[in-house]
């Protein structure tokens, strides 16, 4: 009886994996160039987002993910992490106190001078005044 009810359970694990799985499409070729790492990626909504990653990499969906343009983020640091604090003001954040922002959702994005010389590893942005960068 125990044994029976270890496989039900288990079938019950595997049966709710698959059906979370099932929104998720394998993208094969990959839809940016993967010869160096991408780090972190941010939705401000289901079509909108932005992947950040080494030698400044930033690439920008507006269709869900399914294909990314490449934007230039005026550094060839890597970047380490990005987030948006609305649809417009976003921040990411890298390599030896790299900061670049937007303010038109990913668009165009502008170097910011830190004054740090230390990686940043992570940020959030709560608006489009207030930034904390770790």
């Amino acid at each position: 009886m125990t044994h029976r009810l270890l496989l039900l359970v288990a079938i019950a694990a595997i049966s709710s994996c698959c059906a979370i799985a099932q929104g998720w499409v394998l993208q094969n070729p990959f839809p940016v160039p993967i010869s160096f790492g991408l780090t972190d990626v941010e939705f401000t909504d289901v079509n909108t987002g932005v992947i950040v990653g080494y030698n400044g990499a930033i690439y920008r969906t507006t269709n869900g993910g399914s294909s990314w343009l490449p934007k230039a983020s005026g550094t060839a640091t890597g970047l380490y992490a990005v987030s948006f604090g609305d649809a417009n003001n976003g921040t990411a954040v890298g390599r030896l106190g790299t900061i670049v922002r937007t303010t038109n959702g990913g668009i165009t994005w502008t170097l910011q001078n830190s004054g740090l010389s230390d990686n940043l590893w992570g940020v959030a942005v709560i608006d489009a005044n207030t930034i904390i960068a770790v």
